[in-house]
Order: C-alpha cells, then structure tokens, then sequence
C-alpha cells in the first residue's frame, strides 16, 4: 500500500503538484465510500472504510476534498498515478511551429532551389512554411518580380503543401504561408 504520495503533472512548461490524501491521511470523519468499480458504497464512518481498503489490499484515496463529506476511492494509487501521467503525455500534442524564409526578387535559381528544398523537409515535419520577399530601394516599383518568385515556390511545393494565407504584399513586404497536405 502507497504512503502519502504526491503525483506529478507536467502542464505549459511548469510543475504542478497534485496531492491526493491517502489512507491515514484523511482526516474526515466520515466519507463517501466509492468502490474499486466505481459503485457507491454510501457514506461510511473512516474506520469502516479504511479496513474496507486494507481487506482489498488497496489504499483510499481522497478523490474530491471540496465536497461535504468528502468522496474516497478504493484503488491501487500507483497505479492511478502512473495512469494520470501517461494520460497527460498522450494529451500533449505537438504544436505546429512556423518556419520563415526570407528572400529577394533577386534571389539566384540556386538560392531559391535550396530554400524549396528546406521547406519541404520542414513540411514534412509538419510545420507551416512561410516565404517572405523583401524588396528594398527601387525594388518596390517592381513587385511582379517578388511574385515570379513566390509562383515559382506554390508550384514546387504544391504537391506537399497548400497555401494557408495567399501572397500578400504589406509595405515592403511580400509573403506566403503554406501548411503540409493531409493525406
């Protein structure tokens, strides 16, 4: 039988500390007895559900403090504590991360050759690709030049990727975001 134990659950990058009172630890007169099934035995006197626990070879656990009396499980809470961690790995998912390209519209084949070849491996990880143009001076008088370049990149990558934000032109900026393809 497990003593006064703490469970640890990671959660946005902090510790936080889940106490649950077990066994002798409870300091209720009387709780809501709640069986290894799940059936509710009623409420019953501490004493009374402590052997309760011990004949099963389990521990009482306090589920819910805040509720009058409070409600105690019989459970193996190794078991329960191991199952709350596992249940919060599988929960945490990867988040999509956005990678940024940045060239100009006198960017070499080569160059742009290279930087198609990186957003692809990027998408295949499955984050968003974003391929931004930046025009400087003169350049600005010509943005047909940045959107060869931005056609050139939909056309390599459609096969992998879709276009999240289509080419926008904000200052002297000219931009694209792609997301990977479902399959």
């Amino acid at each position: 039988m497990a003593k006064h134990l703490k469970c640890f659950v990671k959660t946005a990058g902090q510790r936080e500390i889940q106490t649950n009172r077990l066994n002798e630890k409870i300091y209720a007169k009387e709780v809501r007895l709640i069986g290894q099934s799940g059936e509710n035995l009623g409420i019953k006197p501490i004493q009374e559900a402590l052997n309760t626990a011990r004949e099963a070879d389990m521990d009482l656990v306090e589920v819910s403090k805040g509720s009058t009396p409070p409600v105690c499980k019989i459970m193996d809470f190794n078991k329960y504590a191991y199952e709350l961690k596992t249940r919060q790995k599988k929960t945490k998912s990867k988040k999509s991360e956005l990678k940024e390209f940045q060239l100009s519209p006198t960017t070499a084949e080569g160059d742009l050759n290279m930087r198609i070849a990186r957003g692809k491996e990027f998408l295949a990880q499955g984050n968003m690709v974003k391929y931004t143009v930046k025009f400087k001076g003169r350049e600005n008088k010509y943005p047909q030049q940045g959107e060869i370049k931005l056609k050139i990149i939909e056309s390599e990558l459609s096969g992998v990727a879709k276009i999240d934000r289509p080419a926008k032109k904000i200052g002297s900026t000219l931009s694209v975001t792609f997301v990977p393809r479902k399959e």
